[in-house]
């Protein structure tokens, strides 16, 4: 589900990111979205399912999206200097 997460989350973020022309709006709230479900995951939802499967997908979503985000603006970056 982290994995599944993750491939929303990146589509969101390059979408949000597009939509707005800016690239690092999104990183540190989507940072402590994520650190607020790894909690919920860690302490609180140990026996039930589907929300815990929810909870994961989130946390796949919150944090691979500025994860690869990152990587992105750090490529394009490099690309504008070369020239």
């Amino acid at each position: 589900m982290v994995d599944v997460g993750g491939i929303f989350g990146v589509i969101l973020m390059g979408f949000l990111s597009d939509k707005f022309n800016k690239k690092t709006m999104f990183l540190s709230p989507s940072m402590i979205l994520s650190a607020i479900d790894m909690f919920l995951v860690a302490f609180t939802l140990s026996d039930l399912v589907w929300p815990y499967y929810l909870t994961i997908f989130l946390t796949g979503s919150f944090f691979n999206g500025p994860y690869k985000l990152i990587g992105t603006i750090i490529t394009l970056d490099i690309g504008n200097r070369i020239k």
